[in-house]
């Protein structure tokens, strides 16, 4: 890379960012090969793409060949940290109707919590400030809901429903603990047969025994 960075075209994202402050380094960097047809070049490296835009659905993409997060942090630059902070901010900048919805929850036992939710919309997802394992499943009467990790590992999901309802977080046995505790079983009765067969020899040879004593 040249370094010698420049707005591509005016936009929100690089508004305002000063690329002379960017902190030039080993910057291993790399330029886009091809372009979308629907793309937009923000900004160019002597006249090459490292940062590219484009709409996906109703959504948005950003493409970068430049490793913002590990040089901005390894410089402490903050003009790279701002570019960085406005890239994330445009792409997940959602507009929605603010959601009055709120929650309160039970325990019924260690392996299991209830979830009662009230004034929700559709897009509301609920975040568990519980530690996320694979065992655990969530029911919103017998429909099953997915669960996601979310940071720091605790645990989400997107019940997509308006109004009043329950979820129900239960702690079920995941497969590799059913084929251990499976296992386990056929270990202990393959071990009660084999010890049941022992006392038999035991016990036969014990009797052939007194056998041939009363014999002589």
């Amino acid at each position: 890379m040249s370094f010698e960075l420049a707005e591509a075209v005016p936009n929100n994202i690089t508004a305002d960012i000063n690329f002379t402050r960017f902190s030039v380094g080993a910057y291993d960097a790399s330029s886009a090969k091809t372009l979308r047809s629907d793309s937009v070049v923000l900004i160019s490296d002597d006249g090459k793409p490292v940062l590219v835009f484009w709409k996906y659905g109703k959504g948005s993409v950003i493409w970068s060949g430049l490793r913002l997060p590990y040089h901005g942090l390894l410089y402490k630059n903050f003009e790279e940290i701002r570019l960085l902070e406005s890239m994330i901010r445009n792409v997940t900048a959602i507009t929605r109707e603010k959601s009055y919805a709120s929650a309160s929850f039970e325990f019924p036992n260690a392996d299991e919590i209830i979830v009662h939710v009230r004034n929700a919309t559709y897009g509301d997802a609920l975040w568990v400030k519980m530690s996320y394992y694979p065992g655990w499943a969530a029911y919103i009467g017998e429909k099953s809901l997915n669960v996601f990790l979310a940071g720091p590992n605790m645990m989400m999901v997107l019940p997509g429903l308006n109004g009043d309802y329950s979820v129900r977080f239960r702690f079920e046995k995941t497969f590799d603990v059913q084929i251990g505790e499976a296992a386990s079983v056929i270990s202990v009765v393959a071990l009660c047969v084999v010890v049941t067969y022992d006392l038999v020899k035991t016990w036969r040879r014990k009797r052939r025994l007194v056998k041939q004593e009363a014999l002589w």
